[in-house]
C-alpha cells in the first residue's frame, strides 16, 4: 500500500508595518477633525461693536511766499584785472635796471623800475629850450616894430583902423607868435621824450616777465617787461544756456556773491568774490554765456584778511 504525502505552506501572509501605522495616522486625524467641528459649533460667536471713527491728528501751518536760491557749478581760471606789457617809447640802450625788476618783484605806482640812457635827450632838451629863447627874441622884436610902426601911422593923423596890416607889421607880429608856439611844443616834446627815458610803474604791480637785460638796446615798440595789477582779479565762468535764465540781475547794491574753490590734494581753500557783469552774448560754439566774478585785494595788501592769495592762473571751480 502506497502511502501519500501531503505537503504544508507553514509561511503566513503578514501585512506590512508601515501599512499599520498610516491607518492609527489617519484614524486620528479623522477623529481630530470630528472633535474640531464640534466644538465650533458649540462655540458662541463673540458680540461685535461698531467701531467709531477716529479723527488723524493733522497740524496747520500757514504758507507765505518766499524765494529759494540754489547754486549754479562752475569752473575757470583766475585773471588779473589788468595786466600790461610796458613797451620802451623812445630808443636807447638800457642803462640801469631796478633789482626788482624780475619775475615776482612787487612796485608800487610810479616806482622807478628802469632807465634808458637818457643823455641825448637831454641834450635834445637843452636845444629846444635854446630855439624857444631865440624864437621869443624874435617876437619881441616884432612887437616892438609893430609898436614903432603904430605910433609913426597915428603921426599921418589917420585913423588906426584904417591902417593896412603890414604897414602895421602885425603879419610879422604873427610869425613871430607862430614860430614861438613851434618852438615851445618842440621844447614840450623834448621833455617828454627824455621822461620816456625813465620806466616807472603805471599801477602798483607784480613782474610776471622781463624781456630786457642791462645794456641791451632797444628801440620804440621794443617789449621791456610784463606786469599785472594787484588790486583785483577776474574770473571767467561758463554758464549753461539753460541756468541763464535762474541768473540773478547784477547790482552793486544787491552783489550776487560767489564762491571760488581750490584744491590742491593737500587742502581746499575758498574765496568770496562778486558778480561784477555778463559777456553781452552766448558763446556760438559750446552755447555757454559768461559771466565775470572779481575778488578785490587778492593778495591782501590793501587790508582784505586773506588766507591764502588767489594768484593769477590758478584753476578754481565756483558756484
Amino acid at each position: 500500500m502506497q502511502k501519500s504525502e501531503v505537503q504544508f505552506d507553514t509561511e503566513t501572509v503578514v501585512p506590512p508595518k508601515k501599512w499599520v501605522i498610516f491607518g492609527a495616522v489617519i484614524v486620528i486625524l479623522a477623529i481630530s477633525f470630528g472633535v474640531f467641528q464640534l466644538l465650533s459649533a458649540m462655540r458662541q460667536a463673540p458680540p461685535q461693536k461698531q467701531a467709531k471713527p477716529v479723527a488723524p491728528l493733522v497740524e496747520v501751518v500757514p504758507l507765505s511766499p518766499m524765494q529759494v536760491h540754489f547754486s549754479i557749478p562752475s569752473q575757470g581760471t583766475v585773471v588779473a584785472k589788468t595786466r600790461t606789457v610796458l613797451v620802451a617809447q623812445v630808443s636807447g640802450t638800457i642803462r640801469d635796471i631796478s633789482p626788482k625788476l624780475e619775475n615776482g618783484g612787487f612796485f608800487r605806482k610810479g616806482e622807478w623800475m628802469a632807465t634808458i640812457d637818457p643823455r641825448d635827450y637831454e641834450i635834445a632838451v637843452h636845444e629846444a629850450q635854446a630855439r624857444l629863447d631865440a624864437e621869443l627874441a624874435r617876437l619881441q622884436e616884432a612887437q616892438a616894430q609893430a609898436e614903432q610902426a603904430r605910433e609913426e601911422w597915428k603921426l599921418t593923423g589917420r585913423p588906426l583902423d584904417k591902417a593896412p596890416p603890414l604897414a602895421l607889421k602885425l603879419p610879422q607880429v604873427a610869425q613871430a607868435e607862430a614860430s614861438v608856439a613851434i618852438a615851445r611844443a618842440g621844447l614840450e616834446r623834448a621833455q617828454r621824450n627824455l621822461e620816456k627815458t625813465k620806466i616807472v610803474a603805471p599801477y602798483d604791480a607784480f613782474v610776471e616777465s622781463v624781456n630786457v637785460d642791462l645794456g641791451q638796446f632797444v628801440s620804440p615798440g621794443a617789449q621791456l617787461a610784463t606786469i599785472f595789477s594787484v588790486d583785483a582779479v577776474e574770473v571767467r565762468l561758463p554758464v549753461l544756456e539753460q541756468d541763464v535764465p535762474f541768473l540773478r540781475p547784477i547790482s552793486e547794491d544787491a552783489p550776487v556773491s560767489v564762491t571760488l574753490t581750490a584744491d590742491n590734494g593737500r587742502e581746499v581753500r575758498t574765496w568770496q568774490a562778486v558778480l561784477v557783469r555778463r559777456e553781452a552774448k552766448i558763446d556760438e560754439r559750446n552755447r555757454v554765456l559768461y559771466v565775470i566774478a572779481r575778488l578785490d585785494d587778492p593778495f591782501g595788501l590793501y587790508g582784505a584778511k586773506r588766507e591764502a592769495p588767489l594768484r593769477p592762473g590758478l584753476f578754481v571751480q565756483a558756484e
